[in-house]
């Protein structure tokens, strides 16, 4: 697998940094790269993307789904939520359903 460094922990803590150093880019080509790389991180290590950088990252994702987006953006953003919901499970979404789903 081309991506299997990242389970290698400093690599995935890394690639999470990166990806919250460029949450405030504008352009709407990096924005949608960041939501499908949190999507992407959420399954390479589940159970660390649960118990740490979800509630670093996932509001991301949240902020383009409940923004004044496209609908485009915002159905990649919900596809994206969905996925990190698959990778994580249940408990770890939790917090994040009402404002998701509201």
């Amino acid at each position: 697998h081309r991506c299997d460094h990242l389970h290698e922990p400093q690599r995935f803590a890394l690639m999470c940094a990166l990806a919250r150093e460029h949450f405030g880019a504008r352009d709407r080509l990096v924005r949608r790269a960041l939501v499908a790389l949190v999507a992407r991180l959420s399954e390479f290590d589940k159970a660390a993307f649960a118990s740490g950088p979800i509630s670093e990252l996932f509001p991301f994702v949240l902020n383009v789904v409940k923004a004044h987006n496209t609908p485009e953006a915002r159905a990649h953003a919900f596809e994206a939520a969905g996925e990190i919901a698959l990778a994580v499970g249940a408990r770890a979404m939790a917090p994040y359903l009402p404002e998701l789903l509201g």
